[in-house]
């Protein structure tokens, strides 16, 4: 741009630099609540996003890595990983020597190495010699486990 400043003088600015359109439309973070899984020695663990659980497990870096004591060797190195995402919690069974079977309301049900299978608050995973409950979030089962919240319920 060019102003005469006093007739005689012409002042020349430099053209300032456009920034470039914005094309791409936002993308949409949706964040789910952390869910927990409570192991039959008392131990919880929070998962967040993606968890892989075993003796001694292997995974990418987006996987949060948990060694789970088991000293009779019924885990499996990498045995099984929990998902949490946007339509809930899903257990994958890592290929692994004892399986994963989840017990639901009496129901025992096998999960399919390498499938997803969704997890309920409540469940109870069955790996081997370890049992672990799942809680889910906050609030399913107030945030306790299920033997929480039957002993309170039992007590008098």
């Amino acid at each position: 741009a060019l102003d005469d400043v006093d007739g005689d003088t012409v002042l020349v600015r430099p053209e300032q630099p456009r920034p470039e359109p914005d094309v791409e439309d936002t993308r949409l973070v949706v964040r789910t609540p952390p869910v927990q899984l409570e192991w039959d020695d008392g131990t919880r663990h929070t998962v967040t996003a993606r968890s892989v659980f075993g003796r001694n497990p292997a995974g990418d870096e987006d996987a949060d890595l948990v060694v789970v004591r088991d000293e009779t060797l019924s885990l499996s190195k990498t045995h099984f990983e929990i998902r949490v995402g946007a339509e809930g919690a899903v257990v994958v069974d890592h290929h692994s020597t004892n399986g994963v079977t989840i017990v639901r309301a009496g129901e025992r049900i096998d999960a399919r190495p390498g499938e997803p299978t969704p997890l309920r608050a409540g469940d109870a995973l069955e790996m081997g010699d370890r049992i672990a409950t799942f809680l889910g979030t906050e609030g399913e089962l107030g945030g306790r486990g299920e033997r929480d919240a039957i002993g309170e319920r039992g007590a008098g």
